[in-house]
């Protein structure tokens, strides 16, 4: 493996932590705040649904493989 993919690894493994920490964080911060809990559980949740029909949608085309028949 090269060093600039394994760098990228490490940069994005960790990012993927830390926004995911934070995102953690406020939510436990606004379930604790009376009144706050729904109004960032709904827009939290459209944001995951979106987010995972992007990736499941992504993962599942046919035609997003075409440069992986593509010899090198």
């Amino acid at each position: 493996m090269k060093l600039d993919q394994f760098v990228l690894i490490i940069v994005s493994t960790l990012s993927l932590a830390a926004v995911a920490i934070a995102v953690l964080v406020f939510l436990a911060g606004a379930v604790f705040t009376p009144g706050l809990a729904l109004i960032v559980a709904v827009p939290a949740g459209i944001v995951a649904y979106v987010v995972i029909r992007v990736i499941t949608d992504r993962a599942g085309n046919a035609e997003d493989d075409y440069y992986d028949r593509i010899e090198k």
